[in-house]
């Protein structure tokens, strides 16, 4: 019988956190689960830790050339055997009871296509847990949903052109088959804040933001082009390049021409050595 949960941990040389993440996955105390480790091309020791693992018949390795974290996750659902995705990050941890819990909502409630989770995010000894819910613009991370692989299959998987906000354009894109959802007010993963990564490249966020501009032009609502549009723009300011910055801060007032503050940005690409002062090309993400 195949299993009721397929997890996806893709890596890329994560010797130093791969063991908690694939351990955090072992323990649960719901057994009806498959792992498949997706190894992107690795040079340090993580296929090694890997190799400790393969003993559980639960447990299934993958190997392809380095292509990135959407080409690794795409690899391992398409190859999983479950109903269900969960996909977790190599550098995080899925809390004790997840699986039982996802396993309960799924026997509850058998009508829903994916569920949504609340993260705990984890940053040196500070904790803090946030909850998904209508009136929040809570991220959807890796190990904080369970989605039904026909609908992962059905929207074609990850883009693997992004580096940046690719569970955000996945969702959008199954959101805009009006699938049935549930938000769960419990914490499944936990998310360990780190200062490198895909999501801290600047140059591969502002990349992201342009390419999901273009892709969705058509359906991404005036407040997303708006924010995408505006984010854009500062990045471009911290890069220097003033045009570019002027462009989109111009495209964001178009949705909306009240911001005040995307007026003062915009008139600071008319003063370069000002703009400088002001935002650095050094970017912080606490």
């Amino acid at each position: 019988m195949d299993p009721k949960i397929s997890i996806i941990i893709p890596f890329f040389n994560s010797e130093f956190t791969l063991k908690r993440a694939v351990d955090s996955v072992i323990s649960q105390d719901f057994s009806d689960w498959e792992l498949i480790l997706v190894n992107d091309g690795s040079t340090d020791d993580s296929q090694g830790i890997v190799q400790e693992y393969l003993m559980d018949k639960r447990v299934t390795y993958l190997f392809q050339e380095n292509k990135g974290v959407c080409a690794a996750r795409n690899k391992g659902a398409f190859n999983s055997k479950a109903q269900w995705l969960v996909f977790l990050d190599s550098d995080d941890m899925l809390l004790p009871g997840t699986l039982y819990n996802m396993g309960e909502e799924i026997q509850q409630n058998p009508s829903y296509q994916y569920f949504h989770f609340g993260v705990s995010y984890t940053k040196g000894q500070v904790r803090e847990d946030w909850f998904p819910s209508h009136s929040s613009n809570l991220s959807k991370l890796a190990g904080s949903f369970l989605l039904k692989k026909s609908v992962f299959s059905r929207v074609g998987g990850y883009d693997e052109k992004l580096k940046f906000s690719e569970n955000t354009e996945l969702f959008h894109r199954i959101e805009l088959l009006n699938v049935k959802y549930k938000m769960i007010p419990r914490v499944s993963v936990n998310y360990f804040k780190s200062e490198s990564g895909g999501s801290k490249n600047t140059k591969n966020i502002l990349d992201g933001l342009e390419y999901i501009l273009e892709k969705h032009s058509k359906t991404l609502t005036n407040h997303v082009k708006f924010l995408y549009h505006q984010s854009a723009g500062v990045i471009y300011i911290r890069f220097r390049d003033f045009p570019s910055a002027k462009y989109h801060l111009i495209k964001a007032l178009k949705f909306k021409p009240w911001e005040i503050g995307t007026w003062a940005r915009l008139s600071l690409t008319f003063i370069p050595p000002i703009a400088k002062k002001i935002y650095k090309t050094e970017v912080s993400f606490d």
